[in-house]
């Protein structure tokens, strides 16, 4: 999915690549919600940062990053728990 997005980082493929991404975060938490909510409990407790190798020159938009893809799921999920989002 990465490589994909990545060997041709167009509008289109960002629209695929979140899509993709957003529906595997949905499975993964509906097969197994316990990760996700140890996450969001630990959150809850002490500041947590996630994080990655985004962005590169491939894809230098922090927008378009699936850190923020995965943020903004946790967000949705749990809409009492404080994420930050960062910025472009």
């Amino acid at each position: 999915m990465v490589k994909r997005y990545l060997s041709s980082p167009t509008d289109r493929a960002w629209a695929r690549f979140e899509t993709e991404y957003v529906a595997a975060l949905q499975e993964r938490h509906q097969k197994d919600p316990r990760p996700f909510e140890d996450l969001a409990r630990m959150a809850k407790q002490e500041d947590v940062s996630i994080g990655c190798t985004c962005p590169t020159k491939t894809n230098p938009r922090v927008d378009r990053c699936h850190t923020v893809l995965a943020l903004r799921f946790m967000k949705q999920m749990y809409p009492r728990l404080r994420v930050v989002i960062p910025k472009q």
